[in-house]
């Protein structure tokens, strides 16, 4: 069994990062790393290391997973694993070894519900929906932490908007009869930046407060909490706010206007 990393890489400011998680967390694990430029053909990645493949599409991701899973299906076999591997985000010394784990107990997908934040001002959230390794998942898991064996994995759907390709492949797949399974909160966070063009465009003021899960800030960036080598520090709780809520979504009206507007010329 081959798990095979699926990157978008729209610059080459995230490349180095996507080759350090993959080299963290591919240790002892047959896997493969694929690399897809879709930053309106940047072109731009001309050396390639072993197990890694380069691949091209048109922006976006929906394009990026879809050229990736077609070229799986291509090279790989049915029971092989497809990981969505966001270039910008930390992956785990034990992200693969999990999935590989929970395959050979007979998941066909998996994801995290709990997780932890990394913010723009360095601090570390977690957010608590519950999960145990192993446990079925009735919400549904974080975008970037999204995997399935490749015998189940569906194309993504192309949204109608800039954000919802990974809630939509979750809802074509359970559709679909697929189980998700939760993977241990360790070894994975889903990282802001202040320059970054998130698809999810929240600010930290608002994004603090986005969880209905319990959610607390542990205290500043640690890399050993994520890997889970230290114990989680004891965190102050961080209360779901519905006003701020409607601020992020008055936010992300607004950047998906702005964006309609650029692409139209106006």
């Amino acid at each position: 069994m081959v798990i095979w990393c699926v990157t978008g890489i729209d610059s080459l400011d995230w490349l180095q990062n996507t080759r350090n998680n993959f080299i963290r967390t591919s240790q002892n694990i047959d896997a493969r790393l694929i690399l897809v430029e879709n930053g309106n053909g940047i072109n731009t990645i001309t050396n390639l290391f072993n197990n890694e493949i380069l691949l091209k599409s048109e922006p976006g991701v929906s394009s990026y997973i879809n050229t990736g899973l077609y070229y799986i299906r291509h090279y790989g076999n049915t029971h092989d694993w497809f990981c969505k591997f966001d270039s910008d985000d930390f992956y785990g010394e034990s992200y693969l070894r999990d999935i590989l784990s929970l395959s050979n107990n007979g998941a066909k997908a998996v994801g995290s519900a709990s997780l932890f934040v990394k913010t723009e001002s360095d601090k570390l959230l977690f957010v608590d929906a519950g999960y145990k390794q192993g446990d079925v998942l009735y919400d549904p898991p974080h975008g970037p932490t999204l995997s399935s064996q490749i015998d189940v994995a569906l194309n993504f759907p192309i949204p109608p908007d800039p954000w919802g390709e990974d809630m939509l492949w979750y809802e074509a797949m359970k559709n679909a009869g697929v189980q998700f399974i939760s993977r241990q909160h360790y070894g994975f966070a889903y990282c802001r930046y202040n320059h970054r063009q998130h698809t999810f465009p929240p600010r930290e003021g608002e994004l603090r407060h986005c969880w209905t899960a319990p959610t607390f800030d542990i205290g500043p960036w640690n890399e050993s909490v994520v890997e889970g080598y230290v114990p989680m520090p004891c965190g102050v709780d961080i209360p779901f706010d519905e006003w701020k809520m409607m601020d992020a979504a008055e936010y992300m009206l607004e950047m998906k206007l702005k964006k309609a507007a650029i692409s139209s010329g106006l």
